[in-house]
Parts: structure tokens; C-alpha cells; sequence
């Protein structure tokens, strides 16, 4: 084998290389006309993962109710007849 042989077979195998680090590096199916490129965004994912799994934290029954409207819907409404009953400076006791 001739010195132009060895380089000759030499350079086809680093296109070869080249080419296989290439496409395991940048896969053609992320890259189709109609694709793109996929991107992860981290919100979207957190957002999907709490709104998928909203039943587990967060469930809706008659005592989760009662406690929301005894937390937040009695003692506002309260506030509302009494600012609505006395005046926002009103005699307040």
C-alpha cells in the first residue's frame, strides 16, 4: 500500500465518523420540514404537571367547600355588608 492509499482510506473513514457523530448528534426526525426543532421549556412543563395532576392535590368535595367558604366566602361577605351597612367611615364597634 502506497502512502496515498493509506490517507485516501484514512479520509473516508473520518467522513464516515463525521457523518455518523453528526446524525447521532442532530437526529433528522427533529429536523423535518413540518417539525422544527423541539425545544423543552421547563414552565409548559411544570404548568402541564400541575394541571395533569390537580385532582391528587387538590380535590373538590364537600369539605374542601366548606372550609374554602368558611375561610374566605363568610368573613368577606361580613366585610362587605358591614362597609355596605356602616359606610366606609362608619361607626364601627
Amino acid at each position: 500500500m502506497t502512502e496515498a492509499d493509506l490517507e485516501n482510506k484514512r479520509n473516508v473513514l473520518r467522513r464516515a465518523l463525521k457523518k455518523e457523530f453528526i446524525r447521532t448528534a442532530y437526529p433528522p426526525r427533529n429536523f423535518g420540514e413540518e417539525q422544527g426543532v423541539r425545544v423543552f421549556d421547563t414552565a409548559m412543563a411544570r404548568w402541564h404537571a400541575l394541571h395533569n395532576s390537580y385532582e391528587f392535590i387538590g380535590q373538590r368535595n364537600w369539605k374542601n367547600g366548606l372550609v374554602f367558604a368558611a375561610t374566605w366566602v363568610i368573613p368577606f361577605s361580613f366585610l362587605l355588608y358591614q362597609v355596605r351597612k356602616e359606610g366606609v367611615s362608619g361607626n364601627w364597634q
